[in-house]
């Protein structure tokens, strides 16, 4: 049978050979599946039980000799559910103590859960059985808690080797302020220590596109209090590890605001410049089209810039090209469905113009997750809310050359949310969290390449 893995973990241990759906009771015939065969490193056989029920993914979250915990996770590549028993074999290097948390999902929600501890020394091989039930409360995670509202950028841009992730909001409505990295190559998270940091938000952030550098300006803080303060966040020096420091020279726009459009674009100077757009000045505040413009990296402050044609966006999504910049939702004023808009810097005043055909466009909706691939020439969207408060599913393409929507259909489809982070690295849009339509934080995560939506584990 095909199937398809993802990693999340350290490289010490992997899923390892073919996931097995016996389509079988626990029998001695079952049994006698190994794919720990040929396997030189010691070796788990695992051999997933249930009481009945069907599956598409399996996370394991493990930890060996008590170190950090780990994930590790496995589909059908046809994306259709399988019955059990299921066999996956865990490969441990030289050996040692395993403990473990199998959890089982269908439709990217948890139903059923297992656990199991074992030791193996070097080159043993071993087969246990475990046994799934229902009880999927306070489920283990690995990495970022999951939340909605974070800050999600690629660094550096232009080849990117990270994630930078910060902020956002978990379970209970607590408004952290932690940072994570992902390592795309190693695809694991790390949680970063910094000497100084960004107090909790929902952060307007951005990736710097000519340095490894991710800015912060101001954002939605604990309690619904805007924040004021403009934050960067890198290495003092080649090779050393990137910290945040706090940027005092800027202290626009005003008011403060959250919920803002940000983006850097490069210029033929070398002297990128950063732009804030809209955004509001708290809660149930009414969104703002105004323009604010930096110089970087000189940072002396925002200046506001006059500008005509602006709509008024909630969440507006601000992204730039090399030379140009958009920004990505639908009019208030009109309840129009999502346009993109090109700010047009030559003209005097600069002016707002929009770009994209009406036909194809999605439907109006805020709180939707919006981000580009410059050198592809494309901008993607997912989600959001619609009018009448129905959360949405559907994906969508923007051609910038060819200044049309497109609708994705993928057999794999995210559930629907808002207020989810959506990056773009490596040839791959990269979506973490969101919430419901309870409100509740989304814990299945995922990636859009050009083979459709996957789990990103």
């Amino acid at each position: 049978m095909s199937i398809a893995t993802w990693r999340l973990g350290l490289r010490s241990v992997r899923i390892a050979g073919s996931v097995l759906a016996l389509g079988c009771v626990a029998t001695t015939g079952c049994s006698q599946v190994d794919p720990c065969e040929g396997q030189s490193e010691a070796c788990l056989t695992v051999q997933v039980e249930s009481p009945g029920g069907e599956l598409d993914l399996i996370r394991t979250i493990y930890s060996i000799d008590g170190a950090a915990k780990q994930q590790r996770g496995f589909a059908v590549s046809t994306g259709e559910p399988k019955g059990f028993p299921i066999v996956f074999a865990l490969t441990v290097g030289s050996g040692g103590s395993v403990s473990a948390d199998v959890i089982g999902e269908l439709a990217a929600a948890p139903t059923l859960r297992g656990t199991f501890s074992e030791s193996l020394s070097a080159g043993e091989h071993k087969r246990i059985v475990v046994t799934l039930d229902r009880n999927v409360s306070k489920l283990p995670f690995v990495g970022p808690e999951p939340r909605y509202g974070a800050g999600l950028v690629a660094v550096p841009l232009q080849s990117p080797t990270s994630l930078v992730m910060f902020g956002g909001v978990v379970s209970g409505e607590q408004t952290l302020g932690d940072t994570w990295e992902y390592s795309l190559s190693q695809n694991t998270w790390q949680r970063i220590t910094s000497p100084m940091s960004p107090g909790p938000r929902q952060p307007n952030m951005v990736a710097d596109p000519l340095s490894d550098r991710v800015l912060v300006v101001q954002g939605m803080g604990a309690g619904g209090v805007v924040q004021l303060d403009t934050w960067q966040y890198q290495a003092a020096m080649p090779g050393d590890a990137r910290t945040w420091q706090p940027i005092t020279t800027v202290t626009a726009p005003t008011p403060p605001r959250a919920f803002a459009g940000l983006t850097i674009v490069p210029s033929a100077t070398m002297t990128p410049t950063t732009l804030l757009f809209g955004g509001i000045t708290g809660s149930g505040g009414s969104p703002l089209s105004d323009l604010w413009r930096m110089q970087s990296p000189g940072m002396t402050n925002l200046a506001l810039v006059n500008t005509t044609g602006a709509p008024q966006v909630k969440s507006p999504k601000l992204l730039s090209t090399q030379t140009d910049v958009y920004l990505v939702g639908s009019d208030e004023m009109t309840k129009s469905t999502v346009q993109v808009y090109r700010l047009d810097a030559v003209a005097m005043p600069p002016k707002w113009t929009v770009v994209s055909q009406e036909g194809g466009a999605p439907s109006y909706r805020s709180a939707f997750s919006a981000t580009i691939d410059s050198q592809g020439q494309q901008i993607v969207l997912f989600g959001g809310i619609d009018g009448a408060g129905n959360l949405l599913s559907d994906t969508f393409r923007y051609s910038i050359q060819g200044t049309t929507w497109a609708t994705v259909s993928t057999t794999q489809v995210p559930p629907a949310r808002i207020d989810a982070s959506l990056t773009f690295a490596q040839g791959v849009f990269m979506m973490f969290g969101g919430r419901d339509s309870s409100l509740k934080q989304k814990i299945d995560n995922w990636k859009l390449t050009s083979d459709g939506w996957k789990r990103w584990l």
